[in-house]
């Protein structure tokens, strides 16, 4: 086990004046490093910055950003969500680093492209080779 006990401190976030709303961050006592390149490999959406080392990922609503010293979490309804959501990360961070014997590690930057970065990338040729239309 990597994370044995964390401090949770919860706020009101000042990132959104429309919304109430919390965001939560959970320091640790031990540099989660090691774990970020295990993360990469296993959550495929995220992006790894290996200078950082930060790791960033996106759960439904909830931006998560993972660095050597913390957790942080934004987007939360409640105290008790807040509390929850670091709980479940910190248990998913354990598991991982548990299973690392069987992870190959990642440590390259994958960009998340924009729809439009996205689809500037495709040939255009409208082959349906994937089943759709255009």
């Amino acid at each position: 086990m990597l994370i044995e006990s964390y401090d949770l401190e919860i706020e009101v976030s000042a990132h959104s004046v429309e919304e109430f709303e919390y965001e939560a961050i959970a320091y640790l006592p031990v540099d989660i490093s090691p774990a970020l390149p295990y993360l990469n490999a296993t959550l495929k959406n995220g992006t790894y910055f290996p200078d950082g080392p930060v790791f960033s990922w996106r759960k439904g609503d909830h931006k998560i950003g993972f660095w050597p010293g913390r957790i942080a979490v934004d987007h939360l309804q409640t105290r008790e969500q807040a509390a929850e959501i670091l709980e479940q990360l910190v248990n998913m961070i354990n598991d991982v680093w548990d299973k690392r014997e069987t992870i190959q590690p990642d440590t390259t930057s994958r960009d998340n492209l924009q729809p439009l970065e996205l689809y500037r990338l495709l040939p255009k040729t409208n082959c349906k080779t994937c089943g759709e239309s255009t």
